[in-house]
């Protein structure tokens, strides 16, 4: 448990030294998170359907932080670009994916922002599987892959280390056997179990989706009442503080 809690807070040092490297904007602006499915997922159904669906729940609502969300699949790479690039007051920017998605949100980055001049504030990968070493871009200013180890002989095997990111073993850190969290349900952490089922594996933990809206309110700045502080309530509010006391933040989307 101590190993899983010192992973935890480095990996909130590194969140912080990221917050904290650029200087606050003077007007709260638009937050957009732009999620991959993976190969053969179902629309409107898959992981990443239901967490965008969790996080425009979560921060969705408030009129001077508007959020904008859209899932695609990992092969509408057009069409993802063309949702963000149809935004002109995008203050943070979220790409995440699973499996083929995940690798797919470094291409949208590579292949698509890039070239457009935009960067990305958080880039968060789940199980990303691709045909060879990921590697995140330099326009990417935190990069999170959450991979499980594969048990199974036709199961997929997420990235283990992602170049550039941090690297979070998900069984290590929730502290239960690599068959208990699997490719598909890595991408669905809370809805495949019920509620006692999920108590009897991981306890009191968040599930990975909670720990993403920690991740996305903490780089974002977009605190909401109503999300529990979890394991960065009070340094967040600290860090917020010491960012607002920085200075401005510059223009990060076009340059």
């Amino acid at each position: 448990m101590a190993g899983r809690s010192s992973r935890r807070w480095t990996l909130l040092l590194t969140i912080a030294a990221a917050l904290l490297a650029a200087p606050q904007a003077a007007a709260a602006e638009r937050v957009v998170i732009v999620l991959l499915r993976g190969f053969n997922a179902s629309q409107g159904d898959s992981g990443m359907d239901r967490l965008a669906a969790r996080l425009e729940a979560t921060f969705g609502g408030i009129p001077a932080r508007p959020v904008s969300t859209a899932v695609y699949n990992y092969n509408e790479l057009p069409a993802a670009f063309a949702f963000i690039d149809g935004f002109t007051d995008i203050d943070c920017l979220v790409i995440g994916g699973h499996s083929f998605g995940g690798a797919a949100s470094i291409d949208l980055v590579t292949d698509f922002l890039t070239p457009a001049g935009i960067t990305v504030d958080f880039l968060v990968q789940f199980d990303s599987v691709s045909l060879g070493p990921q590697t995140l871009p330099d326009e990417v200013g935190l990069g999170i892959n959450y991979y499980q180890e594969s048990t199974g002989f036709f199961e997929p095997q997420g990235e283990r280390n992602v170049g550039g990111a941090t690297n979070i073993y998900v069984e290590d850190d929730y502290g239960v056997t690599d068959s208990d969290i699997t490719h598909t349900t890595i991408d669905c952490p809370l809805f495949d179990y019920s509620e006692a089922g999920y108590a009897a594996l991981f306890g009191s933990q968040p599930d990975l989706y909670a720990r993403v809206e920690e991740e996305i309110a903490f780089l974002c700045r977009a605190l909401v009442p109503g999300l529990g502080p979890g394991a960065i309530g009070v340094l967040a509010l600290m860090l917020l503080a010491s960012a607002h006391e920085a200075g401005e933040r510059r223009p990060r989307h076009r340059g």
